[in-house]
């Protein structure tokens, strides 16, 4: 394989990384908005200081989902690092 199609194959895989950075900002932003949407309107419908109850909750479940999500995401990168790490060992050996 020569530069240029090493640079091709790295810049493709950097507009993925790009594309996938912009969703899981979509995603941690609809993480937050979601519980706080439903919060307020949960309180609205109750009444009285339910709104100012319900935000709270509603801001620990926006960072407890964010955490799960996190945790899944680092499970796949390791997984991922270790195939990498696998397959460099291979690629070692058969140098040698």
């Amino acid at each position: 394989m020569d530069i240029e199609q090493q640079l091709e194959q790295v810049s493709a895989e950097r507009e993925q990384f790009v594309t996938r950075i912009f969703w899981l900002g979509l995603e941690i932003a609809l993480l937050f908005a979601i519980p706080l949407v439903a919060a307020i309107l949960i309180g609205l419908r109750i009444g009285g200081n339910a709104v100012w109850i319900g935000l709270p909750i509603a801001f620990v479940l926006s960072w407890v989902l964010v955490i799960i999500r996190y945790r899944k995401i680092s499970k796949k990168m390791t997984l991922l690092d270790e195939k990498v790490r696998t397959l460099r060992k291979k690629v070692e050996e058969k140098e040698q």
